[in-house]
């Protein structure tokens, strides 16, 4: 009986250990215009990114100095999985020879979400140390 009530008990334990029962937010973009900021290597670039049915768009700044050269931005899908933000490549949005595009730049790939919030305020990330990326960006009313 003992045993019985030992295996019982750690089936217990076993089960309430699963990770699924780990408490992540249902995050969800709202659609719309974001506007806002990347830091990369302590400087800041304006971003602007579109959100519209699991899709985005990125803008050209229209004449901000700190600027993502034009060659990387990117239309693509957007989806969420826990707190990471996935964006994945459909096309390059203007392609001229000659211009590059820096690697760290480019938006497709997973960052962590750090914020989502009712506000509208969208802060996400990926990288490390001197790769270090974040997004700060935050909806427009329009």
């Amino acid at each position: 009986m003992k045993y019985f009530n030992f295996s019982f008990l750690f089936f217990l334990i076993l089960i309430s250990c699963n990770k699924d029962n780990q408490f992540h937010p249902d995050y969800k973009i709202t659609e719309g215009y974001y506007m806002g900021t990347f830091t990369y290597q302590n400087k800041k670039y304006f971003s602007e990114i579109v959100f519209d049915k699991n899709k985005y768009e990125e803008f050209p700044s229209g004449g901000f100095i700190y600027q993502k050269a034009e060659t990387c931005l990117s239309i693509g899908r957007d989806t969420i999985i826990d707190d990471i933000l996935s964006f994945k490549l459909d096309s390059i949005k203007y392609n001229f020879p000659g211009w590059e595009c820096n690697p760290n730049m480019f938006l497709p790939g997973e960052y962590k979400i750090n914020l989502l919030n009712e506000e509208d305020s969208l802060v996400f990330s990926r990288g490390l140390k001197a790769n270090l990326i974040v997004y700060n960006l935050k909806r427009l009313k329009l």
